[in-house]
């Protein structure tokens, strides 16, 4: 979560956007980051459904909106450290 974050922060990610980011976007070795998708709210239109909304991850409007962020080797550090920690957190899931 602090990586969110902290990229949120330093490139003024809107909350779609931080959310829809992908591990198969980071390039540690090139140290940047493909924005490409988003979360967004919409209508669920599934009769009798219990919410009125979903939440659906789909690719961004416009290509000006796909953009590649060249990170900071202290954010690079900090996505590898978090994805560490997210890899280590989903064996755990596994295993239970």
């Amino acid at each position: 979560m602090r990586g969110l974050v902290l990229l949120a922060l330093v490139f003024g990610l809107r909350r779609g956007e931080a959310l829809g980011l992908m591990w198969d976007g980071f390039d540690p070795e090139a140290g940047t980051l493909r924005v490409t998708h988003a979360v967004k709210r919409i209508k669920n239109r599934v009769p009798g459904a219990e919410r009125k909304t979903k939440l659906v991850l789909s690719e961004l409007k416009t290509r000006r909106s796909r953009r590649t962020l060249c990170l900071t080797p202290e954010l690079v550090d900090a996505l590898k450290w978090h994805r560490a920690a997210h890899n280590a957190e989903r064996l755990q899931a596994g295993q239970e």
